[in-house]
Formats: C-alpha cells, structure tokens, sequence
C-alpha cells in the first residue's frame, strides 16, 4: 500500500533539514506522540546523516489486531541523509513482518519548504495484510500530523 503525505514549513530547507537531523527535535516527537520509551541517534559520515529512532508505543489498533501485535509495538526508523534534500526511509515493526520503505524529500516552496515523505507500507501476513497496511498507514500519519505541529513550533522558537 503506497502512502504519501507533505507537511509544509515556513522555513528554508536548510533549516528544516536541520530540524530533522537534530537529536532534541527528534526527542519531542517522541515524547509528544506518546512513546511508552524511545532513543535517538544522530551519525555523521562524511555528508552521510543517519538518524535512527526507536520507539516502544502502545498498541493503538483495533481489538483483531491487537490479540496479533499485543499491547506494545517497537519501531525502528531509519533516515539516511546523502545531501540536504532527500533521504532514504526505512521503519519497521521490531519482530513483526511489517515495514514502509521509501524515502523523505524536502522541495524548496514560494513560502518555504514541502517536506514530502513518500513509500510503500507492506505487511507479510497472508489474507489481512491489507488490513493490517491501512492501519500501519493510519498510525504514520497520526505521527507525521504530530511531528509537522512539533516542527512548526519548534522552527517559530529558532
């Protein structure tokens, strides 16, 4: 299942690729989307940024699924920044078979920037996967709705 959303920034990309290889940013939304616990890395290589965020979250899916996750999801994203505008994407469900590949693309706009976060959601499960898929979808943009009002805020304060 393809998923594609855009969030947009009132800052030059610059900016916005700095707020989302920043440690503390990434921290917020965690805390704000209710990670039960969660870590954030930041490496640089070279012109290489990698961020990787782990987060344990509350099973937030209907009774079905939940008897298939349990009560607590781990997930693990990872961004690979090679240059300023477009990173490579990977999240996944930590020991389920579900994940979203893709990738993070930041277009610079007339009133800044469109960060575009564009990939696919598969789930390996035979017969319900495309369910499960719509819920995995569901739940990135519940947290892409949350990390757009954290980055909006925290780019008024720099």
């Amino acid at each position: 299942m393809r998923l594609r959303e855009t969030i947009d920034y009132e800052a030059p990309p610059h900016a916005v690729l700095a707020m989302l290889t920043d440690r503390s940013f990434r921290t917020m939304v965690c805390e704000r989307t209710h990670a039960l616990d969660h870590a954030v890395t930041i490496d640089v290589a070279g012109r290489v940024t990698t961020v990787s965020v782990w987060r344990s979250m509350p099973a937030d899916v209907p009774g079905f699924f939940r008897r298939l996750v349990g009560d607590r999801l781990e997930i693990q994203q990872i961004e690979r920044w090679d240059g300023p505008v477009r990173a490579d994407l990977a999240v996944r469900i930590v020991g389920k078979p579900a994940s979203l590949d893709g990738y993070v693309a930041l277009e610079q706009t007339t009133a800044g920037t469109r960060q575009i976060v564009d990939g696919r959601v598969n789930v390996s499960v035979p017969f319900i996967g495309g369910d499960i898929a719509k819920e995995i979808a569901r739940a990135i943009r519940a947290a892409l709705a949350v990390e757009a009002e954290t980055g909006r805020e925290y780019l008024r304060a720099r």
